[in-house]
């Protein structure tokens, strides 16, 4: 069987993670990563990659081998007790992930985020006297 899909799944390990590794390895031709910060069991044919997506080095070295990345289902989040804080955070994963996959995999054709824009941006912290501004 030729592989027409690699799909590359962070946060395996989340419920929108687990649902689309489930979703992506019953579809034939497709060859699927879990990607985690912990060892866990995944559905039967997903392949492990444990990495801290905060640790350039760490997603550089786990990640960096990995070539042919065809799509990203970008499930990952980061808690963080401010909107400013999550904002940071969860960029920062995104964008370590991204700088590695984009170069070793030309091949990337789309990404899909599971989480609503809260995750990225974070909820507003009416606490504070200002609002984090945009981060995009």
């Amino acid at each position: 069987m030729s592989v027409e899909n690699v799909v590359l799944i962070a946060g395996v390990h989340g419920v929108s993670g687990r649902a689309a590794a489930e979703h992506w390895i019953s579809i034939p031709g497709t060859r699927v990563y879990g990607l985690s910060r912990r060892a866990a069991p995944l559905p039967p044919g997903v392949e492990a990659v444990n990495a801290d997506l905060f640790d350039r080095y760490d997603v550089e070295q786990k990640l960096g081998q990995i070539s042919g990345i065809t799509h990203i289902v970008f499930g990952a989040y980061i808690e963080k007790p401010t909107a400013s804080e999550r904002c940071k955070a969860n960029l920062a994963i995104l964008k370590n992930l991204l700088d590695v996959v984009e170069r070793t995999s030309p091949t990337l054709q789309h990404i899909t985020t599971t989480s609503a824009a809260r995750s990225r941006l974070g909820a507003p912290d009416f606490t504070t006297a200002s609002i984090p501004k945009k981060c995009f």
